[in-house]
């Protein structure tokens, strides 16, 4: 779709010129050439002006460009192709604390004072690091 607002005589009237409106930055101006579309808006430059262009979004990085595109394929800001689709939020994990028997902790105690470390108890007992590691932090309070 061309910008063209009419033909007409400009100031004195004896410059005939087409007048032409960016769509990017609004800017108007008359061509000095009787014939042939401008290259670009002599004001912003840009070679899009006269296509149809809409601001887009980012909703992942909240960056805004402008494109002439109906769907960009991404966005320049994060290059994502998900640009479109909002970040959903994680769930939230809610860590309940192991449930060990009494007669395990005594043995993690043991084991901790004869010298061994927490990986070596966690791999002899076959609980998980992180348990033997609470345990063994809570025998030193």
């Amino acid at each position: 779709m061309c910008a063209v607002m009419d033909r007409g005589a400009i100031r004195d009237g004896s410059t005939f010129g087409a007048v032409y409106t960016c769509n990017r930055c609004g800017h108007i101006w008359v061509t000095r050439k009787a014939d042939g579309l401008p290259r670009s808006c002599p004001k912003c430059r840009s070679v899009i002006w006269n296509k149809n262009c809409k601001t887009v979004k980012c909703l992942r990085c909240g960056h805004q460009w402008i494109s002439t595109k109906k769907r960009p394929s991404r966005c320049p800001g994060c290059h994502t192709a998900r640009w479109d689709v909002p970040v959903s939020p994680e769930p939230v994990k809610v860590r309940r604390p192991a449930v060990v028997d009494p007669d395990l902790v005594e043995r993690i105690r043991d084991l901790y004072y004869t010298g061994m470390t927490a990986v070596q108890i966690s791999v002899e007992t076959g609980l998980s690091f992180q348990t033997v590691y609470s345990i063994v932090c809570s025998l030193e309070k």
